[in-house]
């Protein structure tokens, strides 16, 4: 790690603020949108809410790589993030008509607002980092405690709202989405045309693709993990037993998500990790998580104690592993094609979960046998990536390397 001197761009706080009051819209609605289908004014039953929360939940995945191509290739990253708050702004307020049409097409608007604005405007706080990505940790942190912090507050707005009207939340998420262009709307962006991607990838380019599928095994090693806690060792009668773990697992989690984020924003202020130095920290949390759930197997009586510390694993794992996606895909990738990518990469996460947990060698191992499987294969990218990270410099002397040459 070497120390950074550096501070970073103004404009990272109003980028930081968008995301956040994006994300305090956004799932404001979503964490009512279920109740409100079922017991407002509408009054649809428990099966056509279903459907259609199904369906919204499908469209957004499917519009965020729609809004990061249109962003990318035809409207620009920074129209695209503006026009993407203005539809979820008129979404919201759409909403407010209980009508059956207005539903459908607030949702849609919804959809394709949230995809527009997401991966343009991540896009686009990235790029001002394009010559000097030894920040890019440190304020990809502080794009992170936004988007935690707005997640975190948003269904205690919706609680307090929903016992007297709905359409309160509806007003609320239609402000918070206004608030967050005006934000998008103050960014002075500073951005480098410096094109050095090519003459990194061309001395890492066999490392750079090991690690691209390091990444999707970590998230599938991560789905499989957090099924084995949750299926096969929590006993959710326990669970439901203790007031404190159930406070401990509602409330007690996301608090220490951002208590994570902003000591790693810290840590990340002082010193430059590289990609590899992340994955490494990734791996270490991913091996202590193998190691609880074994300890939980073969000394602790009580699941929950492991199960417990498992996700406070997790939580650690997640903050270090976001901005891994951000530096492998500005740092190694055409920067033209980055909400794309952005999308890309989030789209893949998801769907390689599934074929992951049914891939054939799992179903005929033991839970012991699996996570020591487990545990081995992340020992040999630990030492892998140790090897590798002392190879290879960090990306930003390459960039001052290249811009020499």
């Amino acid at each position: 790690m070497i120390k950074i001197s550096s501070q970073l761009p103004k404009g990272v706080l109003n980028f930081a603020m968008a995301m956040g009051f994006e994300k305090l819209s956004y799932y404001a609605i979503r964490s009512i949108l279920i109740l409100y289908l079922i017991n407002g004014e509408l009054q649809l039953s428990e099966e056509d809410t279903s459907s259609i929360y199904g369906i919204f939940a499908a469209s957004i995945m499917l519009c965020s790589l729609l809004g990061a191509l249109l962003g990318d290739l035809i409207l620009g990253n920074k129209q695209s993030a503006i026009i993407g708050s203005c539809l979820q702004a008129s979404s919201c307020f759409l909403l407010i008509i209980p009508n059956q049409y207005c539903l459908y097409l607030g949702l849609g608007l919804l959809s394709l607002g949230s995809g527009l604005f997401n991966s343009n405007l991540k896009a686009q706080f990235a790029r001002l980092f394009l010559a000097n990505t030894s920040l890019l940790n440190w304020a990809i942190m502080a794009l992170m405690i936004a988007i935690t912090l707005g997640s975190f507050f948003a269904p205690f707005i919706s609680t307090l709202f929903e016992q007297t009207n709905y359409k309160l939340v509806f007003i609320c998420a239609g402000i918070f989405s206004i608030v967050s262009l005006l934000f998008q709307l103050k960014t002075n962006q500073e951005t480098s045309d410096l094109d050095y991607t090519s003459a990194i990838i061309r001395r890492e380019w066999k490392h750079v693709g090991i690690v691209i599928l390091v990444i999707f095994l970590l998230t599938g090693i991560d789905n499989e993990m957090t099924n084995i806690t949750t299926s096969k060792l929590l006993d959710s009668k326990q669970m439901a037993n203790s007031s404190f773990l159930s406070l401990f697992m509602d409330g007690g989690l996301p608090i220490l998500g951002i208590i994570f984020s902003v000591a790693f924003f810290f840590l990340c202020r002082y010193y430059f990790i590289n990609l590899y130095g992340l994955l490494r920290i990734a791996i270490l949390f991913q091996s202590l998580k193998i190691i609880s759930l074994l300890i939980g197997q073969y000394i602790s009586p009580n699941q929950l104690v492991s199960s417990l510390i498992v996700s406070v694993f997790s939580n650690v794992h997640e903050v270090i592993f976001y901005p891994i996606f951000f530096v492998l895909i500005i740092t190694y990738f055409p920067t033209k094609f980055a909400a794309t990518l952005l999308s890309l990469s989030v789209l893949i996460s998801t769907f390689i979960q599934g074929p992951f947990e049914h891939f054939f060698i799992f179903n005929s191992l033991t839970i012991k046998t699996e996570l020591f499987l487990f545990l081995g294969i992340l020992i040999l990218l630990q030492l892998y990536f140790s090897k590798v990270g002392a190879k290879y410099s960090e990306p930003t002397l390459e960039i001052e390397e290249y811009k020499n040459a």
